[in-house]
């Protein structure tokens, strides 16, 4: 109802959400997965700036999203031998920043030279929670 609430409706508790993993950022990742499952063309399309899906997840943080999209990927999007704009690259720096090492791991696994690209490097060695001493490595 548009207009001033009674004492009755500002009195009412707003409930929270409940955790639901599939229900996480307010759904995106369940409205996520019924899109890709339809059309899974649509993991290689790219946005204004050149990247793909998964990299804007990785960019954001959104975990569930980097997560159940990495297997569905196409091989030849991320591969930097084949990949426009560095995919992979850019996937694997932005899974070091938001701290998704499982995928990261992957991917220097699956594509070694990615292990070695400057950017990597740099983002690895600025990265203080990549040490257990929390010593930051200066170039």
């Amino acid at each position: 109802m548009i207009g001033t609430p009674n004492s009755s409706e500002m009195e009412t508790p707003v409930e929270e959400p409940e955790s639901n993993p599939d229900n996480d950022e307010g759904g995106f990742t369940k409205v996520g997965k019924t899109l890709v499952r339809k059309n899974h063309d649509l993991l290689g399309i790219k946005n204004k700036d050149g990247n793909i899906p998964i990299v804007m997840a990785a960019q954001f943080g959104h975990v569930d999203m980097v997560h159940f999209p990495y297997w569905l990927t196409e091989e030849e999007d991320l591969d930097p031998e084949t990949s426009e704009q560095n995919q992979g690259g850019k996937l694997l720096t932005m899974c070091i920043v938001a701290q998704i090492y499982d995928v990261a791991l992957d991917l220097v696994q699956r594509f070694s030279g990615l292990a070695i690209a400057s950017e990597t490097l740099n983002t690895v060695a600025t990265r203080q929670s990549a040490f257990a001493s929390g010593t930051q490595l200066v170039f």
